[in-house]
């Protein structure tokens, strides 16, 4: 048996996810999602070692260490690649990183079940992550997100190149699509993209989801 811990902390919030591989079989044994409280890496260890107590599950048990990153590091993902860091140099046990951009797409594709999302996330007043992708099934019980293009940091000062968002059927979802899609409407030949879910984030659940796929093979690095 194979326990996998998947923490993520994105703007104010946090989430934690921890799932058990038995032969074949995904368990989940935690998943929650909650306004963050304690603001440095300290704090944050003994609330998670809390939570594992209360599963009765020991540090040593988890197998896999499972963090969302993204293009350049905010304060929130440096605490939790901090904590990542170093309870898989304790337990030496290996670190997957799982895109935040691919998080949310996959969770959008939960949600409405679109082939193609671009995925935004503000990361301070002028910056922002985007990244764009079709969900492919892969044979399992959810599609993937296939990158269309290298997810980008861009700046809403400057212009940016809005080719790539010439797909038809297309939603954009996160912090920051509001952004986005007046500069995308506003360009020749492309159309008004349909938002959804202005306030979505990363969340641990979609995350370790990801990873899972990574451990199989199916999702790129």
């Amino acid at each position: 048996m194979k326990i996998l811990l998947s923490i993520d902390y994105s703007y104010i919030n946090y989430s934690i996810s921890l799932y058990k591989l038995k032969k074949n079989k995904i368990i989940k044994l935690i998943g929650f999602y909650k306004k963050n409280k304690y603001e440095n890496n300290i704090l944050f260890f003994l609330f998670l070692k809390n939570i594992l107590n209360k599963k009765k599950i020991n540090l040593s048990e988890i197998k896999y260490i499972i963090y969302g990153k993204t293009i350049g590091d905010i304060k929130n993902i440096k605490i939790i690649k901090c904590i990542s860091k170093g309870i898989a140099y304790i337990l030496n046990i290996p670190i997957l990183k799982i895109s935040k951009l691919k998080a949310i797409a996959l969770g959008a594709w939960f949600d409405y079940n679109y082939s193609y999302i671009i995925s935004s996330m503000k990361i301070s007043k002028n910056i922002y992550n985007i990244g764009i992708f079709e969900l492919k099934n892969k044979g399992d019980d959810c599609n993937i997100p296939i990158s269309l293009s290298k997810e980008k940091k861009i700046n809403i000062n400057k212009k940016i190149n809005i080719k790539m968002y010439k797909y038809n059927k297309v939603i954009c979802t996160g912090k920051g699509v509001l952004y986005l899609n007046r500069i995308i409407s506003g360009s020749k030949n492309n159309k008004k993209i349909k938002i959804l879910d202005i306030e979505r984030v990363p969340e641990s659940n979609y995350i370790i989801r990801l990873a899972l796929c990574k451990v199989k093979g199916w999702l790129a690095q």
